[in-house]
């Protein structure tokens, strides 16, 4: 019984692995999505949001996502927000994200931007 339960585990690992789940369709998400949107500068250098709105109906209400991580603020990390489905949850009811990169972008680390 331990063998078959070791084996089923093994093949559900290895179907994620070779059937990796795929983001959804832009026509079926339930935002708008505006890239790189500025929203300050820094040292010469443009700060980025992205603006997710709801395409129905909108409840006035703003949400802000930091979207940074291990020092690093880069476009991965809304990609990983959009697998999770942040922003389609978040939108799905109304609310506008604001998916905001507090750094200067994923060529230099957040670290050296700090005010030491």
């Amino acid at each position: 019984m331990k063998t078959i339960k070791i084996l089923l585990g093994s093949f559900s690992v290895a179907l994620v692995t070779v059937f990796p789940v795929r983001a959804q369709k832009s026509a079926s998400l339930p935002y708008d999505q505006q890239m790189d949107v500025v929203y300050g500068e820094v040292h010469g250098t443009g700060l980025l949001m992205d603006i997710f709105t709801p395409k129905r109906k909108a409840n006035g209400l703003g949400i802000i996502d930091v979207v940074s991580g291990a020092w690093h603020s880069d476009r991965g990390k809304i990609r990983e927000h959009t697998l999770a489905q942040v922003y389609t949850i978040f939108c799905s009811r109304g609310y506008t994200v604001f998916a905001i990169r507090p750094g200067p972008g994923p060529a230099t680390p957040l670290r050296k931007w700090l005010i030491t």
